[in-house]
């Protein structure tokens, strides 16, 4: 149904954007049922299932450096003191079941022609649109949703106030390097005066 489509969409998209948030929605969404919490884990797999092709003549190296890799988190959970079950999964979801399987078909003929293909890349394009498509055209966002902090109504106010403190402070400082044996001193303090000044009369 509609809401399944959504469900997919959204698990290709949090996969491509690495969205762990949108990820578990999709789960729960598509009815995967999982007997752990580790998100990260799932992403994880999720991004390796859908990751680029590798050809066929590339295929065996590939393999052996997956088969590390495996050997790496099976070490890790060896040394993890909570035991780690079976199958993190408790009930999969048959639209999922042929998604994963139409998904190793692809790949697949990808490998058998020698096709080096950013899986993914191509499938978050139609998940995007697949997930605007879901959200009525008069409640989609016309513009970016961020917008800067304006800059607050007393700061103009408070800057236009501090300048004829800053303006009157600088010409006695010039009058005093002209009238002092260590003039370079002098001015360098009266400048950091006129700083002190300017941060007080300004608000935080």
């Amino acid at each position: 149904g509609a809401c399944h489509e959504i469900a997919f969409a959204r698990l290709v998209h949090a996969s491509s954007e690495s969205d762990v948030d949108s990820l578990l929605q999709s789960f729960d969404e598509m009815g995967l049922k999982l007997n752990r919490y580790d998100p990260f884990e799932d992403m994880k797999n999720m991004q390796r299932g859908f990751g680029e092709t590798v050809p066929a003549s590339e295929a065996k190296a590939a393999a052996k450096a997956r088969a590390a890799e495996r050997r790496l988190d099976q070490a890790a959970q060896l040394a993890d003191e909570k035991p780690k079950l079976r199958s993190p999964v408790d009930a999969w979801p048959s639209e999922l079941v042929f998604f994963t399987r139409v998904t190793a078909m692809l790949r697949g003929l990808c490998s058998s022609l020698e096709v080096r293909h950013p899986y993914l890349d191509t499938m978050s394009r139609a998940a995007r649109l697949a997930l605007i498509d879901s959200v009525p055209a008069h409640e989609r966002a016309r513009g970016p949703v961020f917008r800067p902090r304006s800059i607050p109504a007393a700061l103009p106010a408070a800057a236009s106030q501090a300048a004829p403190a800053e303006g009157a402070l600088q010409s006695t400082a010039a009058a005093a390097a002209a009238n002092s044996p260590s003039a370079p001193s002098a001015a360098a303090a009266a400048d950091g005066t006129a700083e002190a000044a300017m941060n007080l009369a300004l608000p935080d």
